[in-house]
C-alpha cells in the first residue's frame, strides 16, 4: 500500500444538534462531527491497513451552531512509507463516504458500503520502471474487477447482538476493542495537531490531550477553533 485516501461527507443542522445538549460540545462528545461520525470510515481503514505513524490535521467550526468542530482534515505518514488524505465535513449537499487504498497490484475503493477493485495490467511499480513506453503519456491499463461483500451485522442492532453473543457464547467479536480504540486515537491525534499546529504521534501522548481537552471545555463556545483563529493563541 502506498496511498490512501478516506472522505466522511454530511450535513447536519440546528434540529439535530438540538435534540440533545451533549451534541457538540466539549464536555458532552469530546468534539463533533470528527469524533461523532467520521470513526466509522476510519475503523474501516484501521481494519485494512492498520493506524498511520504521524498524523497532521486541521479541524474548524465553519457553519454549525455548535462549539466544536464541523469539519476536519488530515495527512496520514505510515511507518512503512505510505501516505494518505482524510477529509471529512457535514456542511456539505453531496453526502456519503468513500475509502480508496491505492497498492502495486491496484485499488480498492469502498464507497457508500460498495466495494470496487481496479486490477492493473502489470503491477504500479514494474510500469514505473519501464525504460521505454508507446507514447509519452502512456497509462496504465486498469480492468475493474466486479465485487460483493459478504452480509455482515455492520449496523448498530447487528453490533449490539454479535456483543451479546460474544459475553454469552465466547463468539468472536465483529469490531474487537482494541481495533476500535485505533480510530479513536487517529480522531484525537487530529485534533490536537490542529490546536497545537504540529505533528502528531501515535499513540497520541495522553497528557498532552488531557490537557487540552480541559481547556477546551473550560472555553465552550470560544474554543471553536474558526478559520484563522486559533482560540489558544488568542492575545498571545
Amino acid at each position: 500500500v502506498r496511498h490512501v485516501v478516506c472522505t466522511v461527507q454530511g450535513i447536519k443542522h440546528d434540529f439535530y444538534y438540538g435534540t440533545a445538549p451533549w451534541r457538540g460540545t466539549w464536555r458532552g462528545e469530546g468534539g463533533g462531527y470528527l469524533i461523532n461520525n467520521a470513526p466509522h470510515t476510519l475503523d474501516m481503514l484501521v481494519h485494512l491497513i492498520g493506524a498511520p505513524k504521524r498524523v497532521r490535521g486541521i479541524t474548524r467550526k465553519q457553519l454549525q451552531d455548535i462549539e466544536t468542530d464541523d469539519c476536519a482534515y488530515a495527512i496520514f505518514e505510515y511507518a512503512d512509507g505510505a501516505v494518505g488524505s482524510f477529509a471529512t465535513s457535514c456542511n456539505v449537499a453531496a453526502c456519503g463516504s468513500r475509502l480508496e487504498i491505492y497498492g502495486d497490484r491496484g485499488t480498492l475503493r469502498i464507497q457508500n458500503g460498495e466495494l470496487s477493485y481496479f486490477k492493473p495490467k502489470m503491477p504500479v511499480e514494474a510500469f514505473v520502471r519501464r525504460k521505454t513506453q508507446s507514447s509519452l503519456y502512456a497509462g496504465l491499463e486498469v480492468k475493474e474487477v466486479p465485487q460483493t461483500l459478504p452480509k455482515a451485522p455492520g449496523n448498530h442492532a447487528g453490533l449490539v447482538r454479535n456483543f451479546v453473543e460474544a459475553i454469552r457464547t465466547g463468539a468472536p467479536l465483529v469490531s474487537p476493542g482494541d481495533q476500535a480504540i485505533l480510530s479513536l486515537e487517529i480522531v484525537n491525534a487530529i485534533t490536537l495537531s490542529s490546536y497545537t499546529e504540529a505533528p502528531v504521534e501515535l499513540p497520541v501522548p495522553r497528557a498532552a490531550y488531557d490537557r487540552l481537552l480541559a481547556k477546551l471545555i473550560s472555553l465552550g463556545r470560544k474554543g471553536a477553533y474558526r478559520p484563522f483563529a486559533n482560540p489558544l493563541r488568542r492575545g498571545k
